[in-house]
């Protein structure tokens, strides 16, 4: 039976192409006084209809016409995939470097904040808090660096389709690259909002 459910599984993954899975169904508990059922009237089925890779449980039925019983069993579902990993402690704030990363495979069915496969994505990003050594990059830890920082001066550039402005202005919260930023216009002491269009450059349509 354990099998059965855990083919069943399977099946129902055949199209999942990333990573390798492993499927394991709990063993069927031996105390259980269930009378034996013809392995082709066992039915596997999934009880609250869910993905199964959201699932936890399966139930298997058995359809004899005389012998009727519903169980239900607990399984587990690991993806194993190579995922980007700090090589070292990198504290808050420290931009990532090719020597900072390494790959290993994890079961990314535990990496529920994410993950990075690509160190293109990856390079040049910032650390949002302390990452420890061996431990996955993820969208939770990482952040894109930050452009504009508060209180430094910063170029404005105001454009329509045919004309483009630049003045200065001081920049009064920090951005990445396409946030949205307030700044203040230093000649007309006017707050706008912009975005991010490069380091200390900021960008607002007219």
């Amino acid at each position: 039976m354990k099998d059965k459910i855990e083919q069943t599984i399977l099946n129902e993954l055949s199209n999942y192409t990333e990573g390798k899975i492993q499927v394991s169904a709990n063993k069927i508990d031996s105390r259980l006084n269930l009378k034996a059922c013809a392995e082709e009237r066992l039915f596997v089925f999934n009880p609250y209809q869910t993905p199964v890779l959201s699932s936890s449980t399966m139930a298997v039925k058995c359809l004899e016409e005389d012998n009727h019983w519903i169980l239900y069993v607990p399984f587990t579902i690991t993806i194993f995939k190579t995922v980007l990993v700090s090589k070292n402690m990198l504290v808050k704030g420290t931009q990532v470097k090719e020597n900072d990363i390494y790959q290993t495979e994890m079961d990314t069915q535990k990496l529920k904040s994410g993950y990075f496969t690509n160190k293109n994505e990856l390079i040049g990003l910032v650390c949002k808090h302390d990452v420890a050594a061996d431990s996955p990059f993820t969208p939770y830890n990482i952040e894109l660096a930050k452009l504009i920082h508060k209180g430094e001066e910063v170029t404005i550039v105001a454009n329509n389709e045919n004309l483009t402005v630049s003045m200065p202005g001081i920049a009064l919260n920090e951005g990445a690259l396409g946030d949205t930023v307030k700044v203040k216009n230093r000649s007309s002491k006017r707050i706008i909002e912009a975005q991010v269009t490069g380091e200390k450059r900021v960008t607002v349509v007219l």
